[in-house]
């Protein structure tokens, strides 16, 4: 049986967020590939679309789990697997994933950093805000980092390069389920970048 359209008591906020990471060894010479890599692509397939207040989910998304009300909905898209996360959040909620943080407990949608080296890399660098997300307008970040160590040892040196791409898309009022795989889509340029990569070599 066809999942059902949802109405939502309130609008809902909707925010996008795309993810890409390159990773290579000391042994490795990425400096084309990282060329190519870097941009968004301005054209691309998403799972789902906003349009006139109305979520449309292509046929394969699962939210069987959300609930009915929530303050907002962020689809999560990892570039490099496809996969794709759906998470409900309340108004005193924060989305994490690290090294990022969402948060919209100040009545905005800030947007947060924090380093770690298991998930950046060295150099450190200090915490921060780097930005607020405002409807309809969009954010870029990068980020890069060297590490020698793994959780239980140490191993060859590996870099890791992060892109991050978020959007606030606008408010729901409703969620249908589409008989599409996804819907082409067309990324503005980013109205922020956030570039906190460093020289590693």
């Amino acid at each position: 049986m066809a999942a059902q359209p949802q109405t939502f008591p309130t609008g809902v906020e909707v925010i996008l967020v795309l993810r890409r990471t390159l990773t290579w060894n000391k042994h490795e010479e990425p400096a084309q590939a990282l060329k190519d890599w870097l941009p968004f692509p301005q054209k691309l397939h998403l799972p789902f679309r906003l349009k006139e207040g109305r979520i449309e989910l292509g046929k394969d998304v699962d939210t069987s789990e959300l609930p009915l009300a929530p303050a907002t909905l962020l689809f999560s898209l990892n570039l490099n697997t496809r996969e794709l996360e759906v998470h409900a959040l309340q108004a005193n909620q924060t989305f994490a994933s690290a090294p990022l943080s969402l948060s919209g407990k100040s009545g905005k949608m800030e947007l947060h950093f924090q380093w770690n080296y298991f998930t950046v890399g060295d150099p450190e660098r200090d915490a921060m805000k780097v930005g607020e997300l405002e409807t309809g307008k969009s954010l870029e970040f990068r980020v890069n980092g060297k590490r020698d160590f793994s959780l239980s040892s140490r191993r060859d040196r590996s870099y890791l390069e992060q892109s991050y791409w978020l959007q606030h898309l606008g408010t729901a009022e409703e969620l249908i389920y589409s008989k599409d795989d996804d819907f082409p889509t067309t990324l503005p340029k980013p109205d922020k970048l956030v570039d906190l990569r460093k020289l590693l070599w």
